[in-house]
């Protein structure tokens, strides 16, 4: 009625370490990608921050337009 447990336990504690390694390493790497996109973010929002004053200095009534009507860069809503 007992089955025998058979198994080579060497073997599946190096599975398990490399299912760690590989987790671990998808870890960083998904805390890398996530800076980068957050510094990424921050230039964009510079750079259209940048446009905006540009727009302002050049045509104030046309930079006040196009942020009445939800034209602007931000489209802060």
């Amino acid at each position: 009625m007992h089955k025998k447990v058979t198994g080579n336990f060497k073997e599946i504690e190096r599975n398990i370490q490399e299912h760690e390694k590989f987790r671990e390493e998808a870890e960083k790497q998904l805390e890398k990608d996530m800076a980068n996109l957050k510094f990424a973010y921050q230039d964009i929002n510079k750079k259209r921050e940048l446009e905006e004053a540009k727009l302002k200095q050049s045509n104030s009534n046309k930079a006040e337009q196009t942020e009445r009507l939800g034209m602007g860069f931000g489209n802060r809503r």
